[in-house]
């Protein structure tokens, strides 16, 4: 799942050798994305739950998304 709509069609890129495992990755998800096993979609930046560990967030959007993955307070 991306949050970049530009991610979601592959071009066709050029590696190099500082990026060889990239090229490895980048090949062995088109293969899937080809075969119809992997389905890339779109998520929106609202809706990123990885967010949540990179980025400071007000507390209620922070709640909204620790409840989302499963994380609850601990009892009082």
């Amino acid at each position: 799942m991306v949050n970049n709509i530009g991610a979601t069609y592959p071009a066709n890129p050029i590696f190099h050798s500082r990026t060889k495992r990239l090229s490895i990755d980048y090949h062995f998800v088109h293969e899937l994305v080809a075969s119809g096993a992997l389905h890339v979609s779109h998520i929106p930046s609202s809706s990123q739950l990885a967010d949540l560990l990179t980025k400071p967030f007000p507390r209620s959007r922070h709640s909204l998304l620790t409840s989302k993955i499963g994380i609850v307070p601990p009892p009082s």
